[in-house]
């Protein structure tokens, strides 16, 4: 019997662990991932929306200012020349109400007063030399006052009769402030910036920073909103940077045309997430941080309870529960280990079994509880008594197995008849008698392990039983025999579908008649091949392997059709008795089943006898018992075959409700004790009489046999001396056809 170990669970459970987790986290970062990107692009929409609206805002600024300096300009035209006084008093009225930082009315030489009655020159400004001829115009870029204010200049010309007279040049502070901007929560952190064409500052929104503006160096802290969809190592927000290494915060940017002297506006926020998409990361990164801690537990549960169900497994299939050593399983693979390693170049090896002949009897008289103390002791005895590097096991039973080094085969034997010794020098071993099998390792693969035990099994079957031998080796002899069974259970299905099974009879005769009175059919194997095999070496064969109980089956349906075939022919049938296993006894409906195939038939019961063995005693004495009676009360004879040949015949006897008793051959072989062995049978005859049972003698081969039965009141005899079994058609013409 081989056995599968289970693989080692443990590491694949840890790489499904790992791999669970490293799927979870990547899940987990895409998924993040996936809702800052969605939160990312719900944001910029939203600034998308916003940069219109102050795009709009600006626009609609400017182009008021500029309405209101031309208007104010309208006014200058009518009020008649333009001197000192005149210039005066215009600039008060103009600057009330008003919020410019500064007024002035020049000439065209660009020479006039401002608002402070401050006479100034302008001739310089790009914008006044726009105005002067004829066009409103303002700064490119942004310029401060002596007080360090920011402001735009603007310059709109003076208009009489369809020619300029003069410039209005207002300067305005650059910043342009808006309340609803401060208020919304995308822009009350923004920063806005009108540029030129040439990235110069122009004007601002509110409080954005100004100070050194450098168009460049701000952009460089972040990225443009257009450009989002398109950077490729965007992976979470903390990725959204693709410029710049400055430490602060990065910003995203959006520029826009304004749609006025070739200017733009550039917006840019702070890249900080939105507190509702603030919330759903947190949310998720707790979910997803509690289900992974979840899991990770999970895990190592799952890896420290199947750690200890493995070590618990490994316990169950690697520990003998009787000896607390290594099982076979163990041993085999120890074996296998040193087989393979250099040991075996150093070192002859051995595989020795053996085990304790009946140590049935021990279980019987002292209690199962008891044999198993014995074996552990003799577990102990093998311990001690190995040398380094050797193995050993108990196998079933009372089986022990060895793997012995050694130098010199005599060695072997030595060393077996020592551990004999110390094994009888036990409790309860003193009178046991040991059978040893041994079988010489010769080569690293010669054999699987379980096939070389067995060929040490075969060779201890060889000498049980003898008195004199207990160690046996495994030989070309025995393996040949081995290969024969082999080569028998290869064929044995296919023979019994060929019908290659064939029934021979052999008569028995009424002794006191010395009369035909029926037959035993004994079963001939006569090969496809033409040779004919012998019972004694194919029924051993069938009975380890149970197609003996397919056999006896057959030989059932043969008999019945034998028996038929007499009766269709109006012949005057004899009874024949069949041979039936001890192994069919194990199923407690085997007399149903032989009544089912006989009355398929239609024969009288009273013409088949079924013969069991006396080891069929041994096996299920209770289902035995129950078996017989019901055999009888479908009216079939039951006879015990080879009485005589067991321990156990006389309580076989009392037990058993049998109608004929048959006495083993042996007890008719010629002895130097001839007086003795003749008292034997006389009153076991007697005692059959007396428990009114018929008695058959079989094996009788000589005259004297005869008339000393004759004398003692054997019934019926079998043997040589009258008929050797003979084919069945023979068997008809030489007793039916008479």
């Amino acid at each position: 019997m081989k056995l599968t170990l289970p693989k080692n669970r443990i590491a694949p459970l840890i790489i499904f662990a790992v791999f669970s987790i490293l799927l979870l986290l990547v899940l987990g970062l895409y998924h993040l991932n996936r809702t800052s990107q969605y939160s990312m692009r719900t944001r910029l929409d939203s600034y998308e929306t916003v940069s219109n609206d102050i795009v709009e805002m600006i626009k609609h600024t400017i182009e008021s200012n500029y309405q209101t300096i031309q208007n104010s300009a309208n006014l200058i035209a009518k009020a008649g020349e333009l001197d000192k006084e005149n210039i005066s008093i215009l600039l008060s009225l103009l600057s009330e109400n008003s919020t410019y930082v500064d007024i002035a009315i020049v000439g065209l030489d660009g020479k006039g007063y401002n608002i402070a009655g401050q006479e100034i020159d302008i001739s310089q400004e790009a914008c006044f030399t726009s105005a002067k001829n004829g066009k409103i115009n303002s700064s490119e870029e942004i310029s401060y006052t002596s007080d360090n204010v920011p402001v735009n200049h603007y310059a709109v010309p003076i208009m009489e009769e369809g020619r300029s007279k003069g410039v209005l040049f207002v300067s305005i502070k650059a910043q342009i402030y808006s309340h609803a901007l401060v208020e919304n929560e995308y822009t009350h952190n923004s920063f806005v910036y009108l540029i030129n064409k040439d990235k110069k500052l122009v004007s601002y929104m509110n409080d954005s920073k100004i100070e050194d503006f450098n168009y460049d160096e701000i952009i460089a802290q972040g990225f443009f909103i257009e450009d989002y969809d398109n950077m490729s190592s965007i992976k979470s927000p903390d990725g959204l940077i693709l410029k710049g290494n400055n430490a602060h915060q990065p910003y995203i940017w959006d520029k826009k045309p304004l749609g006025i002297n070739d200017w733009s506006v550039l917006i840019g926020w702070e890249d900080v997430t939105d507190p509702l998409s603030n919330n759903i990361l947190r949310l998720t990164n707790l979910v997803w941080v509690i289900v992974s801690g979840i899991l990770c537990i999970l895990f190592l549960l799952m890896i420290i309870t199947q750690s200890r169900t493995n070590r618990k497994i490994v316990k169950v299939l690697y520990l003998d529960p009787v000896t607390g050593g290594d099982n076979w399983y163990k041993f085999r693979m120890n074996v296998s280990k040193v087989l393979n390693s250099r040991q075996f170049t150093k070192k002859k090896f051995a595989l020795i079994n053996f085990d304790v002949n009946r140590f049935k009897i021990i279980n019987d008289a002292y209690g199962y509880h008891k044999g198993d103390e014995v074996l552990k002791d003799i577990y102990l005895v093998i311990k001690k008594w190995v040398r380094q590097g050797e193995l050993f096991t108990r196998y079933a039973a009372d089986q022990f197995y060895i793997l012995m080094a050694y130098q010199e085969e005599e060695e072997i034997k030595d060393r077996i008849h020592e551990l004999n010794d110390r094994i009888h020098q036990r409790p309860y071993m003193s009178s046991a008698k040991i059978y040893f099998g041994v079988y010489y390792i010769t080569e690293r693969l010669d054999y699987s392990i379980d096939r070389m035990g067995e060929f040490a099994g075969v060779a201890k079957n060889n000498i049980k039983g003898n008195s004199e031998e207990i160690i046996s080796y495994f030989d070309d002899v025995t393996r040949r025999r081995l290969l024969k069974e082999e080569e028998i259970e290869k064929s044995m299905n296919e023979a019994l579908k060929n019908e290659e099974f064939q029934v021979y009879l052999q008569p028995k005769y009424a002794l006191q008649e010395e009369t035909i009175s029926g037959a035993e059919a004994l079963v001939r194997w006569f090969s496809s091949n033409g040779s004919v095999i012998s019972p004694g070496l194919f029924i051993p064969v069938f009975e380890k392997n149970g197609f003996i109980t397919e056999l006896d089956l057959y030989m059932i349906h043969k008999v019945c059709g034998i028996l038929r075939n007499w009766l269709d022919k109006g012949y005057k049938p004899l009874p024949i008795s069949v041979n039936i296993s001890r192994l069919h006894f194990a199923n407690e409906h085997l007399a149903d089943i032989i009544n089912e195939i006989v009355d398929n038939y239609v024969i009288p019961h009273d013409l088949i006898e079924l013969e069991l063995t006396e080891s069929a005693f041994l096996q299920n004495k209770e289902t035995l018992i129950n078996t017989v009676i019901r055999l009888r009360q479908y009216g079939f004879m039951v006879s015990m075959d080879d009485f005589g040949a067991g321990y156990s015949s006389l309580n076989s006897l009392k037990d058993l409700p049998l109608d004929i008793v048959k006495l083993d051959g042996e007890l008719f072989r010629i002895t130097d004790e001839v007086e003795r062995g003749l008292t034997v049978i006389r009153n076991t005859i007697t005692m059959a009489k007396d428990l009114h049972m018929q008695v058959v003698a079989e094996c009788i081969e000589t005259r004297d046999q005869v008339e000393f039965l004759c004398t003692v009141g054997c019934d019926i005899i079998q043997g040589y001396y009258y008929a050797k079994p003979m084919p069945v058609d023979q068997f008809e013409k030489q007793y039916l056809l008479l």
